[in-house]
């Protein structure tokens, strides 16, 4: 049963992502589908790190998640759940946590599907989507785990604004526009 009504199931025709490690984003970069403007840049293309967030510039390794802004954290970037997330399940994890992304010109969605946090800490299901007409919205399907540390919000290209939504935060349901 779908639990959110905004869910877009792309397990059919998304892309799984090739993650050569637990905190960078593959050097490939994703086209959007379309034009995104972001804090006043406009993007075609993105990043996607497994550390549960997307940014439009450079990746940003830090898996230590602060509140935003801060100049540690992913500049350029939407954060649906910036923790330790590890969709490798390396080291002391186990489990089938995957991300999944598709693009066309109605939206671009990336999905986080089963992720755990690094040293087994949680299991998060939740997804980013952009819209061409400059919006986002990050749906959670089902977040659950008792350690919760994540960062959801969005922050500039200079980590000068952001918007935060949740810092440590230990439980997120529902979706954000």
């Amino acid at each position: 049963e779908l639990l959110d009504p905004d869910w877009i199931d792309i397990s059919e025709d998304g892309i799984l992502i090739p993650f050569e490690n637990n905190d960078d984003a593959p050097e490939e970069r994703f086209p959007i589908g379309f034009n995104f403007n972001f804090y006043g840049t406009m993007y075609t293309e993105l990043l996607i790190n497994p550390n549960g967030w997307v940014g439009f510039e450079d990746d940003n390794s830090q898996y230590n998640n602060t509140s935003i802004p801060h100049v540690n954290a992913p500049h350029a970037s939407i954060m649906g759940y910036w923790d330790d997330l590890n969709p490798l399940n390396t080291g002391n994890n186990t489990g089938e946590g995957t991300v999944h992304y598709d693009s066309d010109d109605d939206r671009c969605v990336i999905w986080f599907n089963d992720v755990i946090r690094w040293g087994g800490l949680g299991t998060y299901n939740f997804q980013i989507v952009l819209y061409p007409d400059y919006t986002f919205q990050i749906n959670y399907y089902s977040m659950e785990g008792n350690y919760g540390s994540g960062t959801i919000g969005i922050q500039n290209q200079t980590a000068t604004d952001a918007m935060e939504v949740a810092y440590n935060t230990n439980y997120t349901t529902g979706d954000l526009t």
